[in-house]
């Protein structure tokens, strides 16, 4: 495996990340993925969930950029880069995710979503 070709897979799925974060959950893209979604709700849906979209970018950047870090046949080292960047991407996807989620900023919504989650869990134990 060659270091240098991880590291472009690397920075790749890096910015995979940030492009299908922003795309699918950003108030910039809002206003595109509601006309998207009227028009062919396949790729509205496809637009607004981070992890399916990450697929669609990360082909198209290893398609123009080309890495192979492993070396075996070209069309199937692509592929394989296209699937390390999908999994790269989403491990960062998640991390980005739960700081936002967990940000001082939505500290009243992560209160009731606690709240919510501990009434839950007394309704499902009184039925027990």
């Amino acid at each position: 495996m060659e270091i240098a070709e991880l590291y472009k897979v690397a920075v790749i799925a890096l910015a995979v990340s940030a492009i299908s974060v922003t795309t699918a959950q950003g108030r910039v893209f809002e206003k595109q993925r509601i006309w998207l979604h009227k028009r062919n709700r396949w790729l509205g849906r496809l637009m607004s969930c981070p992890y399916c979209f990450s697929h669609w970018v990360s082909m198209a950047l290893i398609g123009i950029y080309q890495p192979t870090p492993i070396r075996l046949w070209f069309p199937l080292d692509l592929i394989l880069a296209v699937f390390m960047t999908v999994a790269i991407a989403a491990i960062v996807t998640g991390i980005i995710t739960r700081l936002i989620i967990f940000s001082p900023e939505n500290e009243d919504e992560v209160t009731a979503l606690i709240e919510s989650l501990d009434e839950a869990k007394r309704v499902i134990s009184k039925r027990r």
